[in-house]
């Protein structure tokens, strides 16, 4: 019995009959390159031996296989560190405080000296008025004795040409102005208290903004110890005490001559009266005496001489009509 061949899937069929083309066509491909690639590569170098040296070329340039390039020089670039800042505007204030100025060394201010030298290392009116003086950066441990060193913003005289030197100073007064009103009025206060400056108002002066400016500033121009506040106070009670001691004087010298006086009126009358014309009056030593009592005895601002000559008369006993004219002088005299 006859056994028939198993028939194949349609699919199976296709794949077989593909297999054997498939087999074919790879050598020929394989062929094809090869054959590009010799046509390309030149006599005697093999493609391939050429493929790993050109490789390894590149990968001995650049890792990562880019085109070798020439570096570029790097210009060097200083860097600054904040530290370097702070110690040139350091330096920079240092200098500003060498300069000579036109008035008194802080430090030979008693009252001022006293001051600067009580304040704190790192207190804020020791920061700022050493800001308002000099200005910029500064080391705490120079601000004090820089401050002492302090003599006046308003320089010795560098020109012999007035025009010249007021345009220096009002330069540097609106500079300082201009600084001194970037202040509020308690911060102008306390830089007042700190160099011991007199800012009580007198006449009437209305203590504000322009006011604490003016007497900060009249300071710091050209200091000087009768602008402080304690030699203000110092010299008022010098002052009362001296009026006081004068007043006392003055009393005691008046005393003195009113005593001298009233023993000098009790004089006998005789020695006090002269004969005129064969009429007995006063003599002009006697007229005075009694014109300086008249003086301190009546109010001169209703006195007339017609009472002068009666009072006088009634005083001699006798008729004074004759020295009417030497009783007006003395008692012009007198009132003087």
């Amino acid at each position: 019995m006859e056994v028939e061949p198993a028939q194949p899937k349609p699919d199976e069929a296709v794949t077989a009959d593909a297999a054997p083309a498939a087999a074919v066509a790879a050598p020929a491909a394989m062929e094809l390159e090869d054959n590009s690639n010799t046509a390309s590569a030149p006599s005697g170098a093999p493609n391939k031996k050429r493929k790993s040296e050109g490789a390894s070329k590149r990968l001995e340039i650049d890792p990562l296989g880019l085109p070798a390039t020439s570096k570029r020089e790097r210009k060097t670039v200083a860097v600054f560190e904040a530290e370097d800042f702070q110690a040139a505007a350091a330096a920079k204030a240092e200098s500003r405080t060498h300069l000579d100025g036109r008035g008194t060394k802080l430090e030979d201010i008693p009252s001022t000296c006293e001051s600067i030298k009580a304040a704190k290392m790192k207190g804020q009116e020791l920061k700022m008025a050493h800001q308002l003086v000099f200005g910029g950066a500064s080391k705490e441990k120079l601000r004090k004795q820089q401050l002492l060193e302090f003599s006046g913003y308003l320089p010795t005289k560098s020109t012999d040409n007035e025009e010249e030197q007021k345009a220096i100073d009002d330069k540097l007064e609106l500079k300082y102005g201009d600084k001194a009103r970037k202040l509020t009025n308690p911060g102008l206060k306390n830089l007042c208290d700190f160099f011991d400056i007199d800012r009580s108002a007198t006449d009437g002066e209305k203590v504000d903004k322009d006011f604490l400016v003016d007497r900060l500033l009249d300071f710091l121009a050209e200091p000087s110890e009768d602008l402080t506040k304690t030699w203000i106070k110092d010299n008022k009670k010098k002052a009362a005490a001296a009026a006081a001691k004068k007043k006392k004087a003055k009393a005691e010298a008046g005393k003195k001559k009113a005593a001298k006086e009233e023993s000098s009126d009790e004089e006998d009358e005789d020695d006090m009266l002269e004969d005129v014309d064969g009429q007995k009056v006063p003599t002009d030593k006697a007229l005075r005496r009694w014109v300086k009592a008249y003086v301190r005895c009546f109010n001169l601002d209703k006195a007339t001489t017609k009472h002068a000559m009666e009072t006088a008369s009634d005083k001699f006993g006798v008729d004074l009509k004759p020295k009417k004219q030497r009783i007006k002088e003395l008692l012009t005299e007198a009132m003087a």
